[in-house]
C-alpha cells in the first residue's frame, strides 16, 4: 500500500472520529432543551380531539397537580393518518407530545406514570422526550431487557440508565457506552 493511500486512511480515520464527538457534543444541549418535554403513547385519536382535555384528564387521573395553565403546549406527534378501505384499523396512535412551562411542573406527572395502570389506562405510557439519537439507545436498551440479558432499563432526565444481573447500574449516555456494556454482557 503507498504512503498516500496509508495518509488518506489515516485522515479519514480522524475525521470519522471527529464527527462522532460533535455528534455526542450536539446531543447534550439538545436533550436539555427536552427536560420540560413528555411523551404518552398509546392513547387512541379521535376526530377533532384536543390533546390539552386529553391530557389535562390523563394528569388528573393519576393524580398530579398540574393544571393547563402550567403547560406551554401538547400536539400529536407525526402527519395524520388516513383511515381509508386499505389501511389497516391496528395502527398504532401517534404519541402526544406535552411541553411544560417548567422542569418542576414536569416531574409529579412523570413521577406518578406508574399509576396509570391502576387509574385505567392501559397499555398507555409516559416517557421522557429524547433525541434521536438517545431514543435509539434506548430502544437497544430496553431489547436487553426483553430478552432477560438485564434486570431493568429507564431513563432519567435523558441519561439512559441498565441495572445488569449483578444489580451494578450503568450510564449510558452515548453509542460506545453501550456497545461495551452489550458485548460483555453477550459473553457471560
Amino acid at each position: 500500500m503507498s504512503n498516500f493511500v496509508i495518509t488518506l486512511e489515516t485522515k479519514m480515520s480522524a475525521l470519522e472520529e471527529r464527527i462522532n464527538n460533535l455528534s455526542v457534543d450536539n446531543d447534550k444541549p439538545n436533550q436539555y432543551s427536552r427536560r420540560n418535554c413528555l411523551r404518552v403513547s398509546g392513547i387512541e385519536e379521535g376526530q377533532g380531539e384536543s390533546t390539552d382535555k386529553i391530557v389535562i384528564d390523563l394528569i388528573k387521573a393519576i393524580g398530579a397537580d398540574v393544571s393547563l395553565d402550567q403547560i406551554d403546549r401538547t400536539h400529536r406527534l407525526g402527519k395524520p393518518r388516513t383511515m381509508g378501505p386499505n389501511q389497516p384499523a391496528n395502527k398504532r396512535p401517534r404519541d402526544i407530545f406535552i411541553k411544560f412551562v417548567s422542569y418542576r411542573l414536569r416531574q409529579p406527572v412523570y413521577k406518578s406514570r406508574t399509576k396509570l395502570k391502576s387509574a385505567g389506562y392501559k397499555m398507555v405510557f409516559i416517557n421522557e422526550e429524547l433525541t434521536k439519537q438517545r431514543a435509539e439507545l434506548f430502544s437497544r436498551t430496553r431489547r436487553l431487557f426483553k430478552e432477560e440479558l438485564v434486570d431493568s432499563v429507564w431513563t432519567f432526565d435523558g441519561v439512559i440508565f441498565i441495572k445488569d444481573k449483578s444489580q451494578n447500574v450503568h450510564r449510558i449516555e452515548t453509542p460506545d457506552a453501550f456497545e461495551s456494556f452489550k458485548t460483555t454482557k453477550e459473553l457471560n
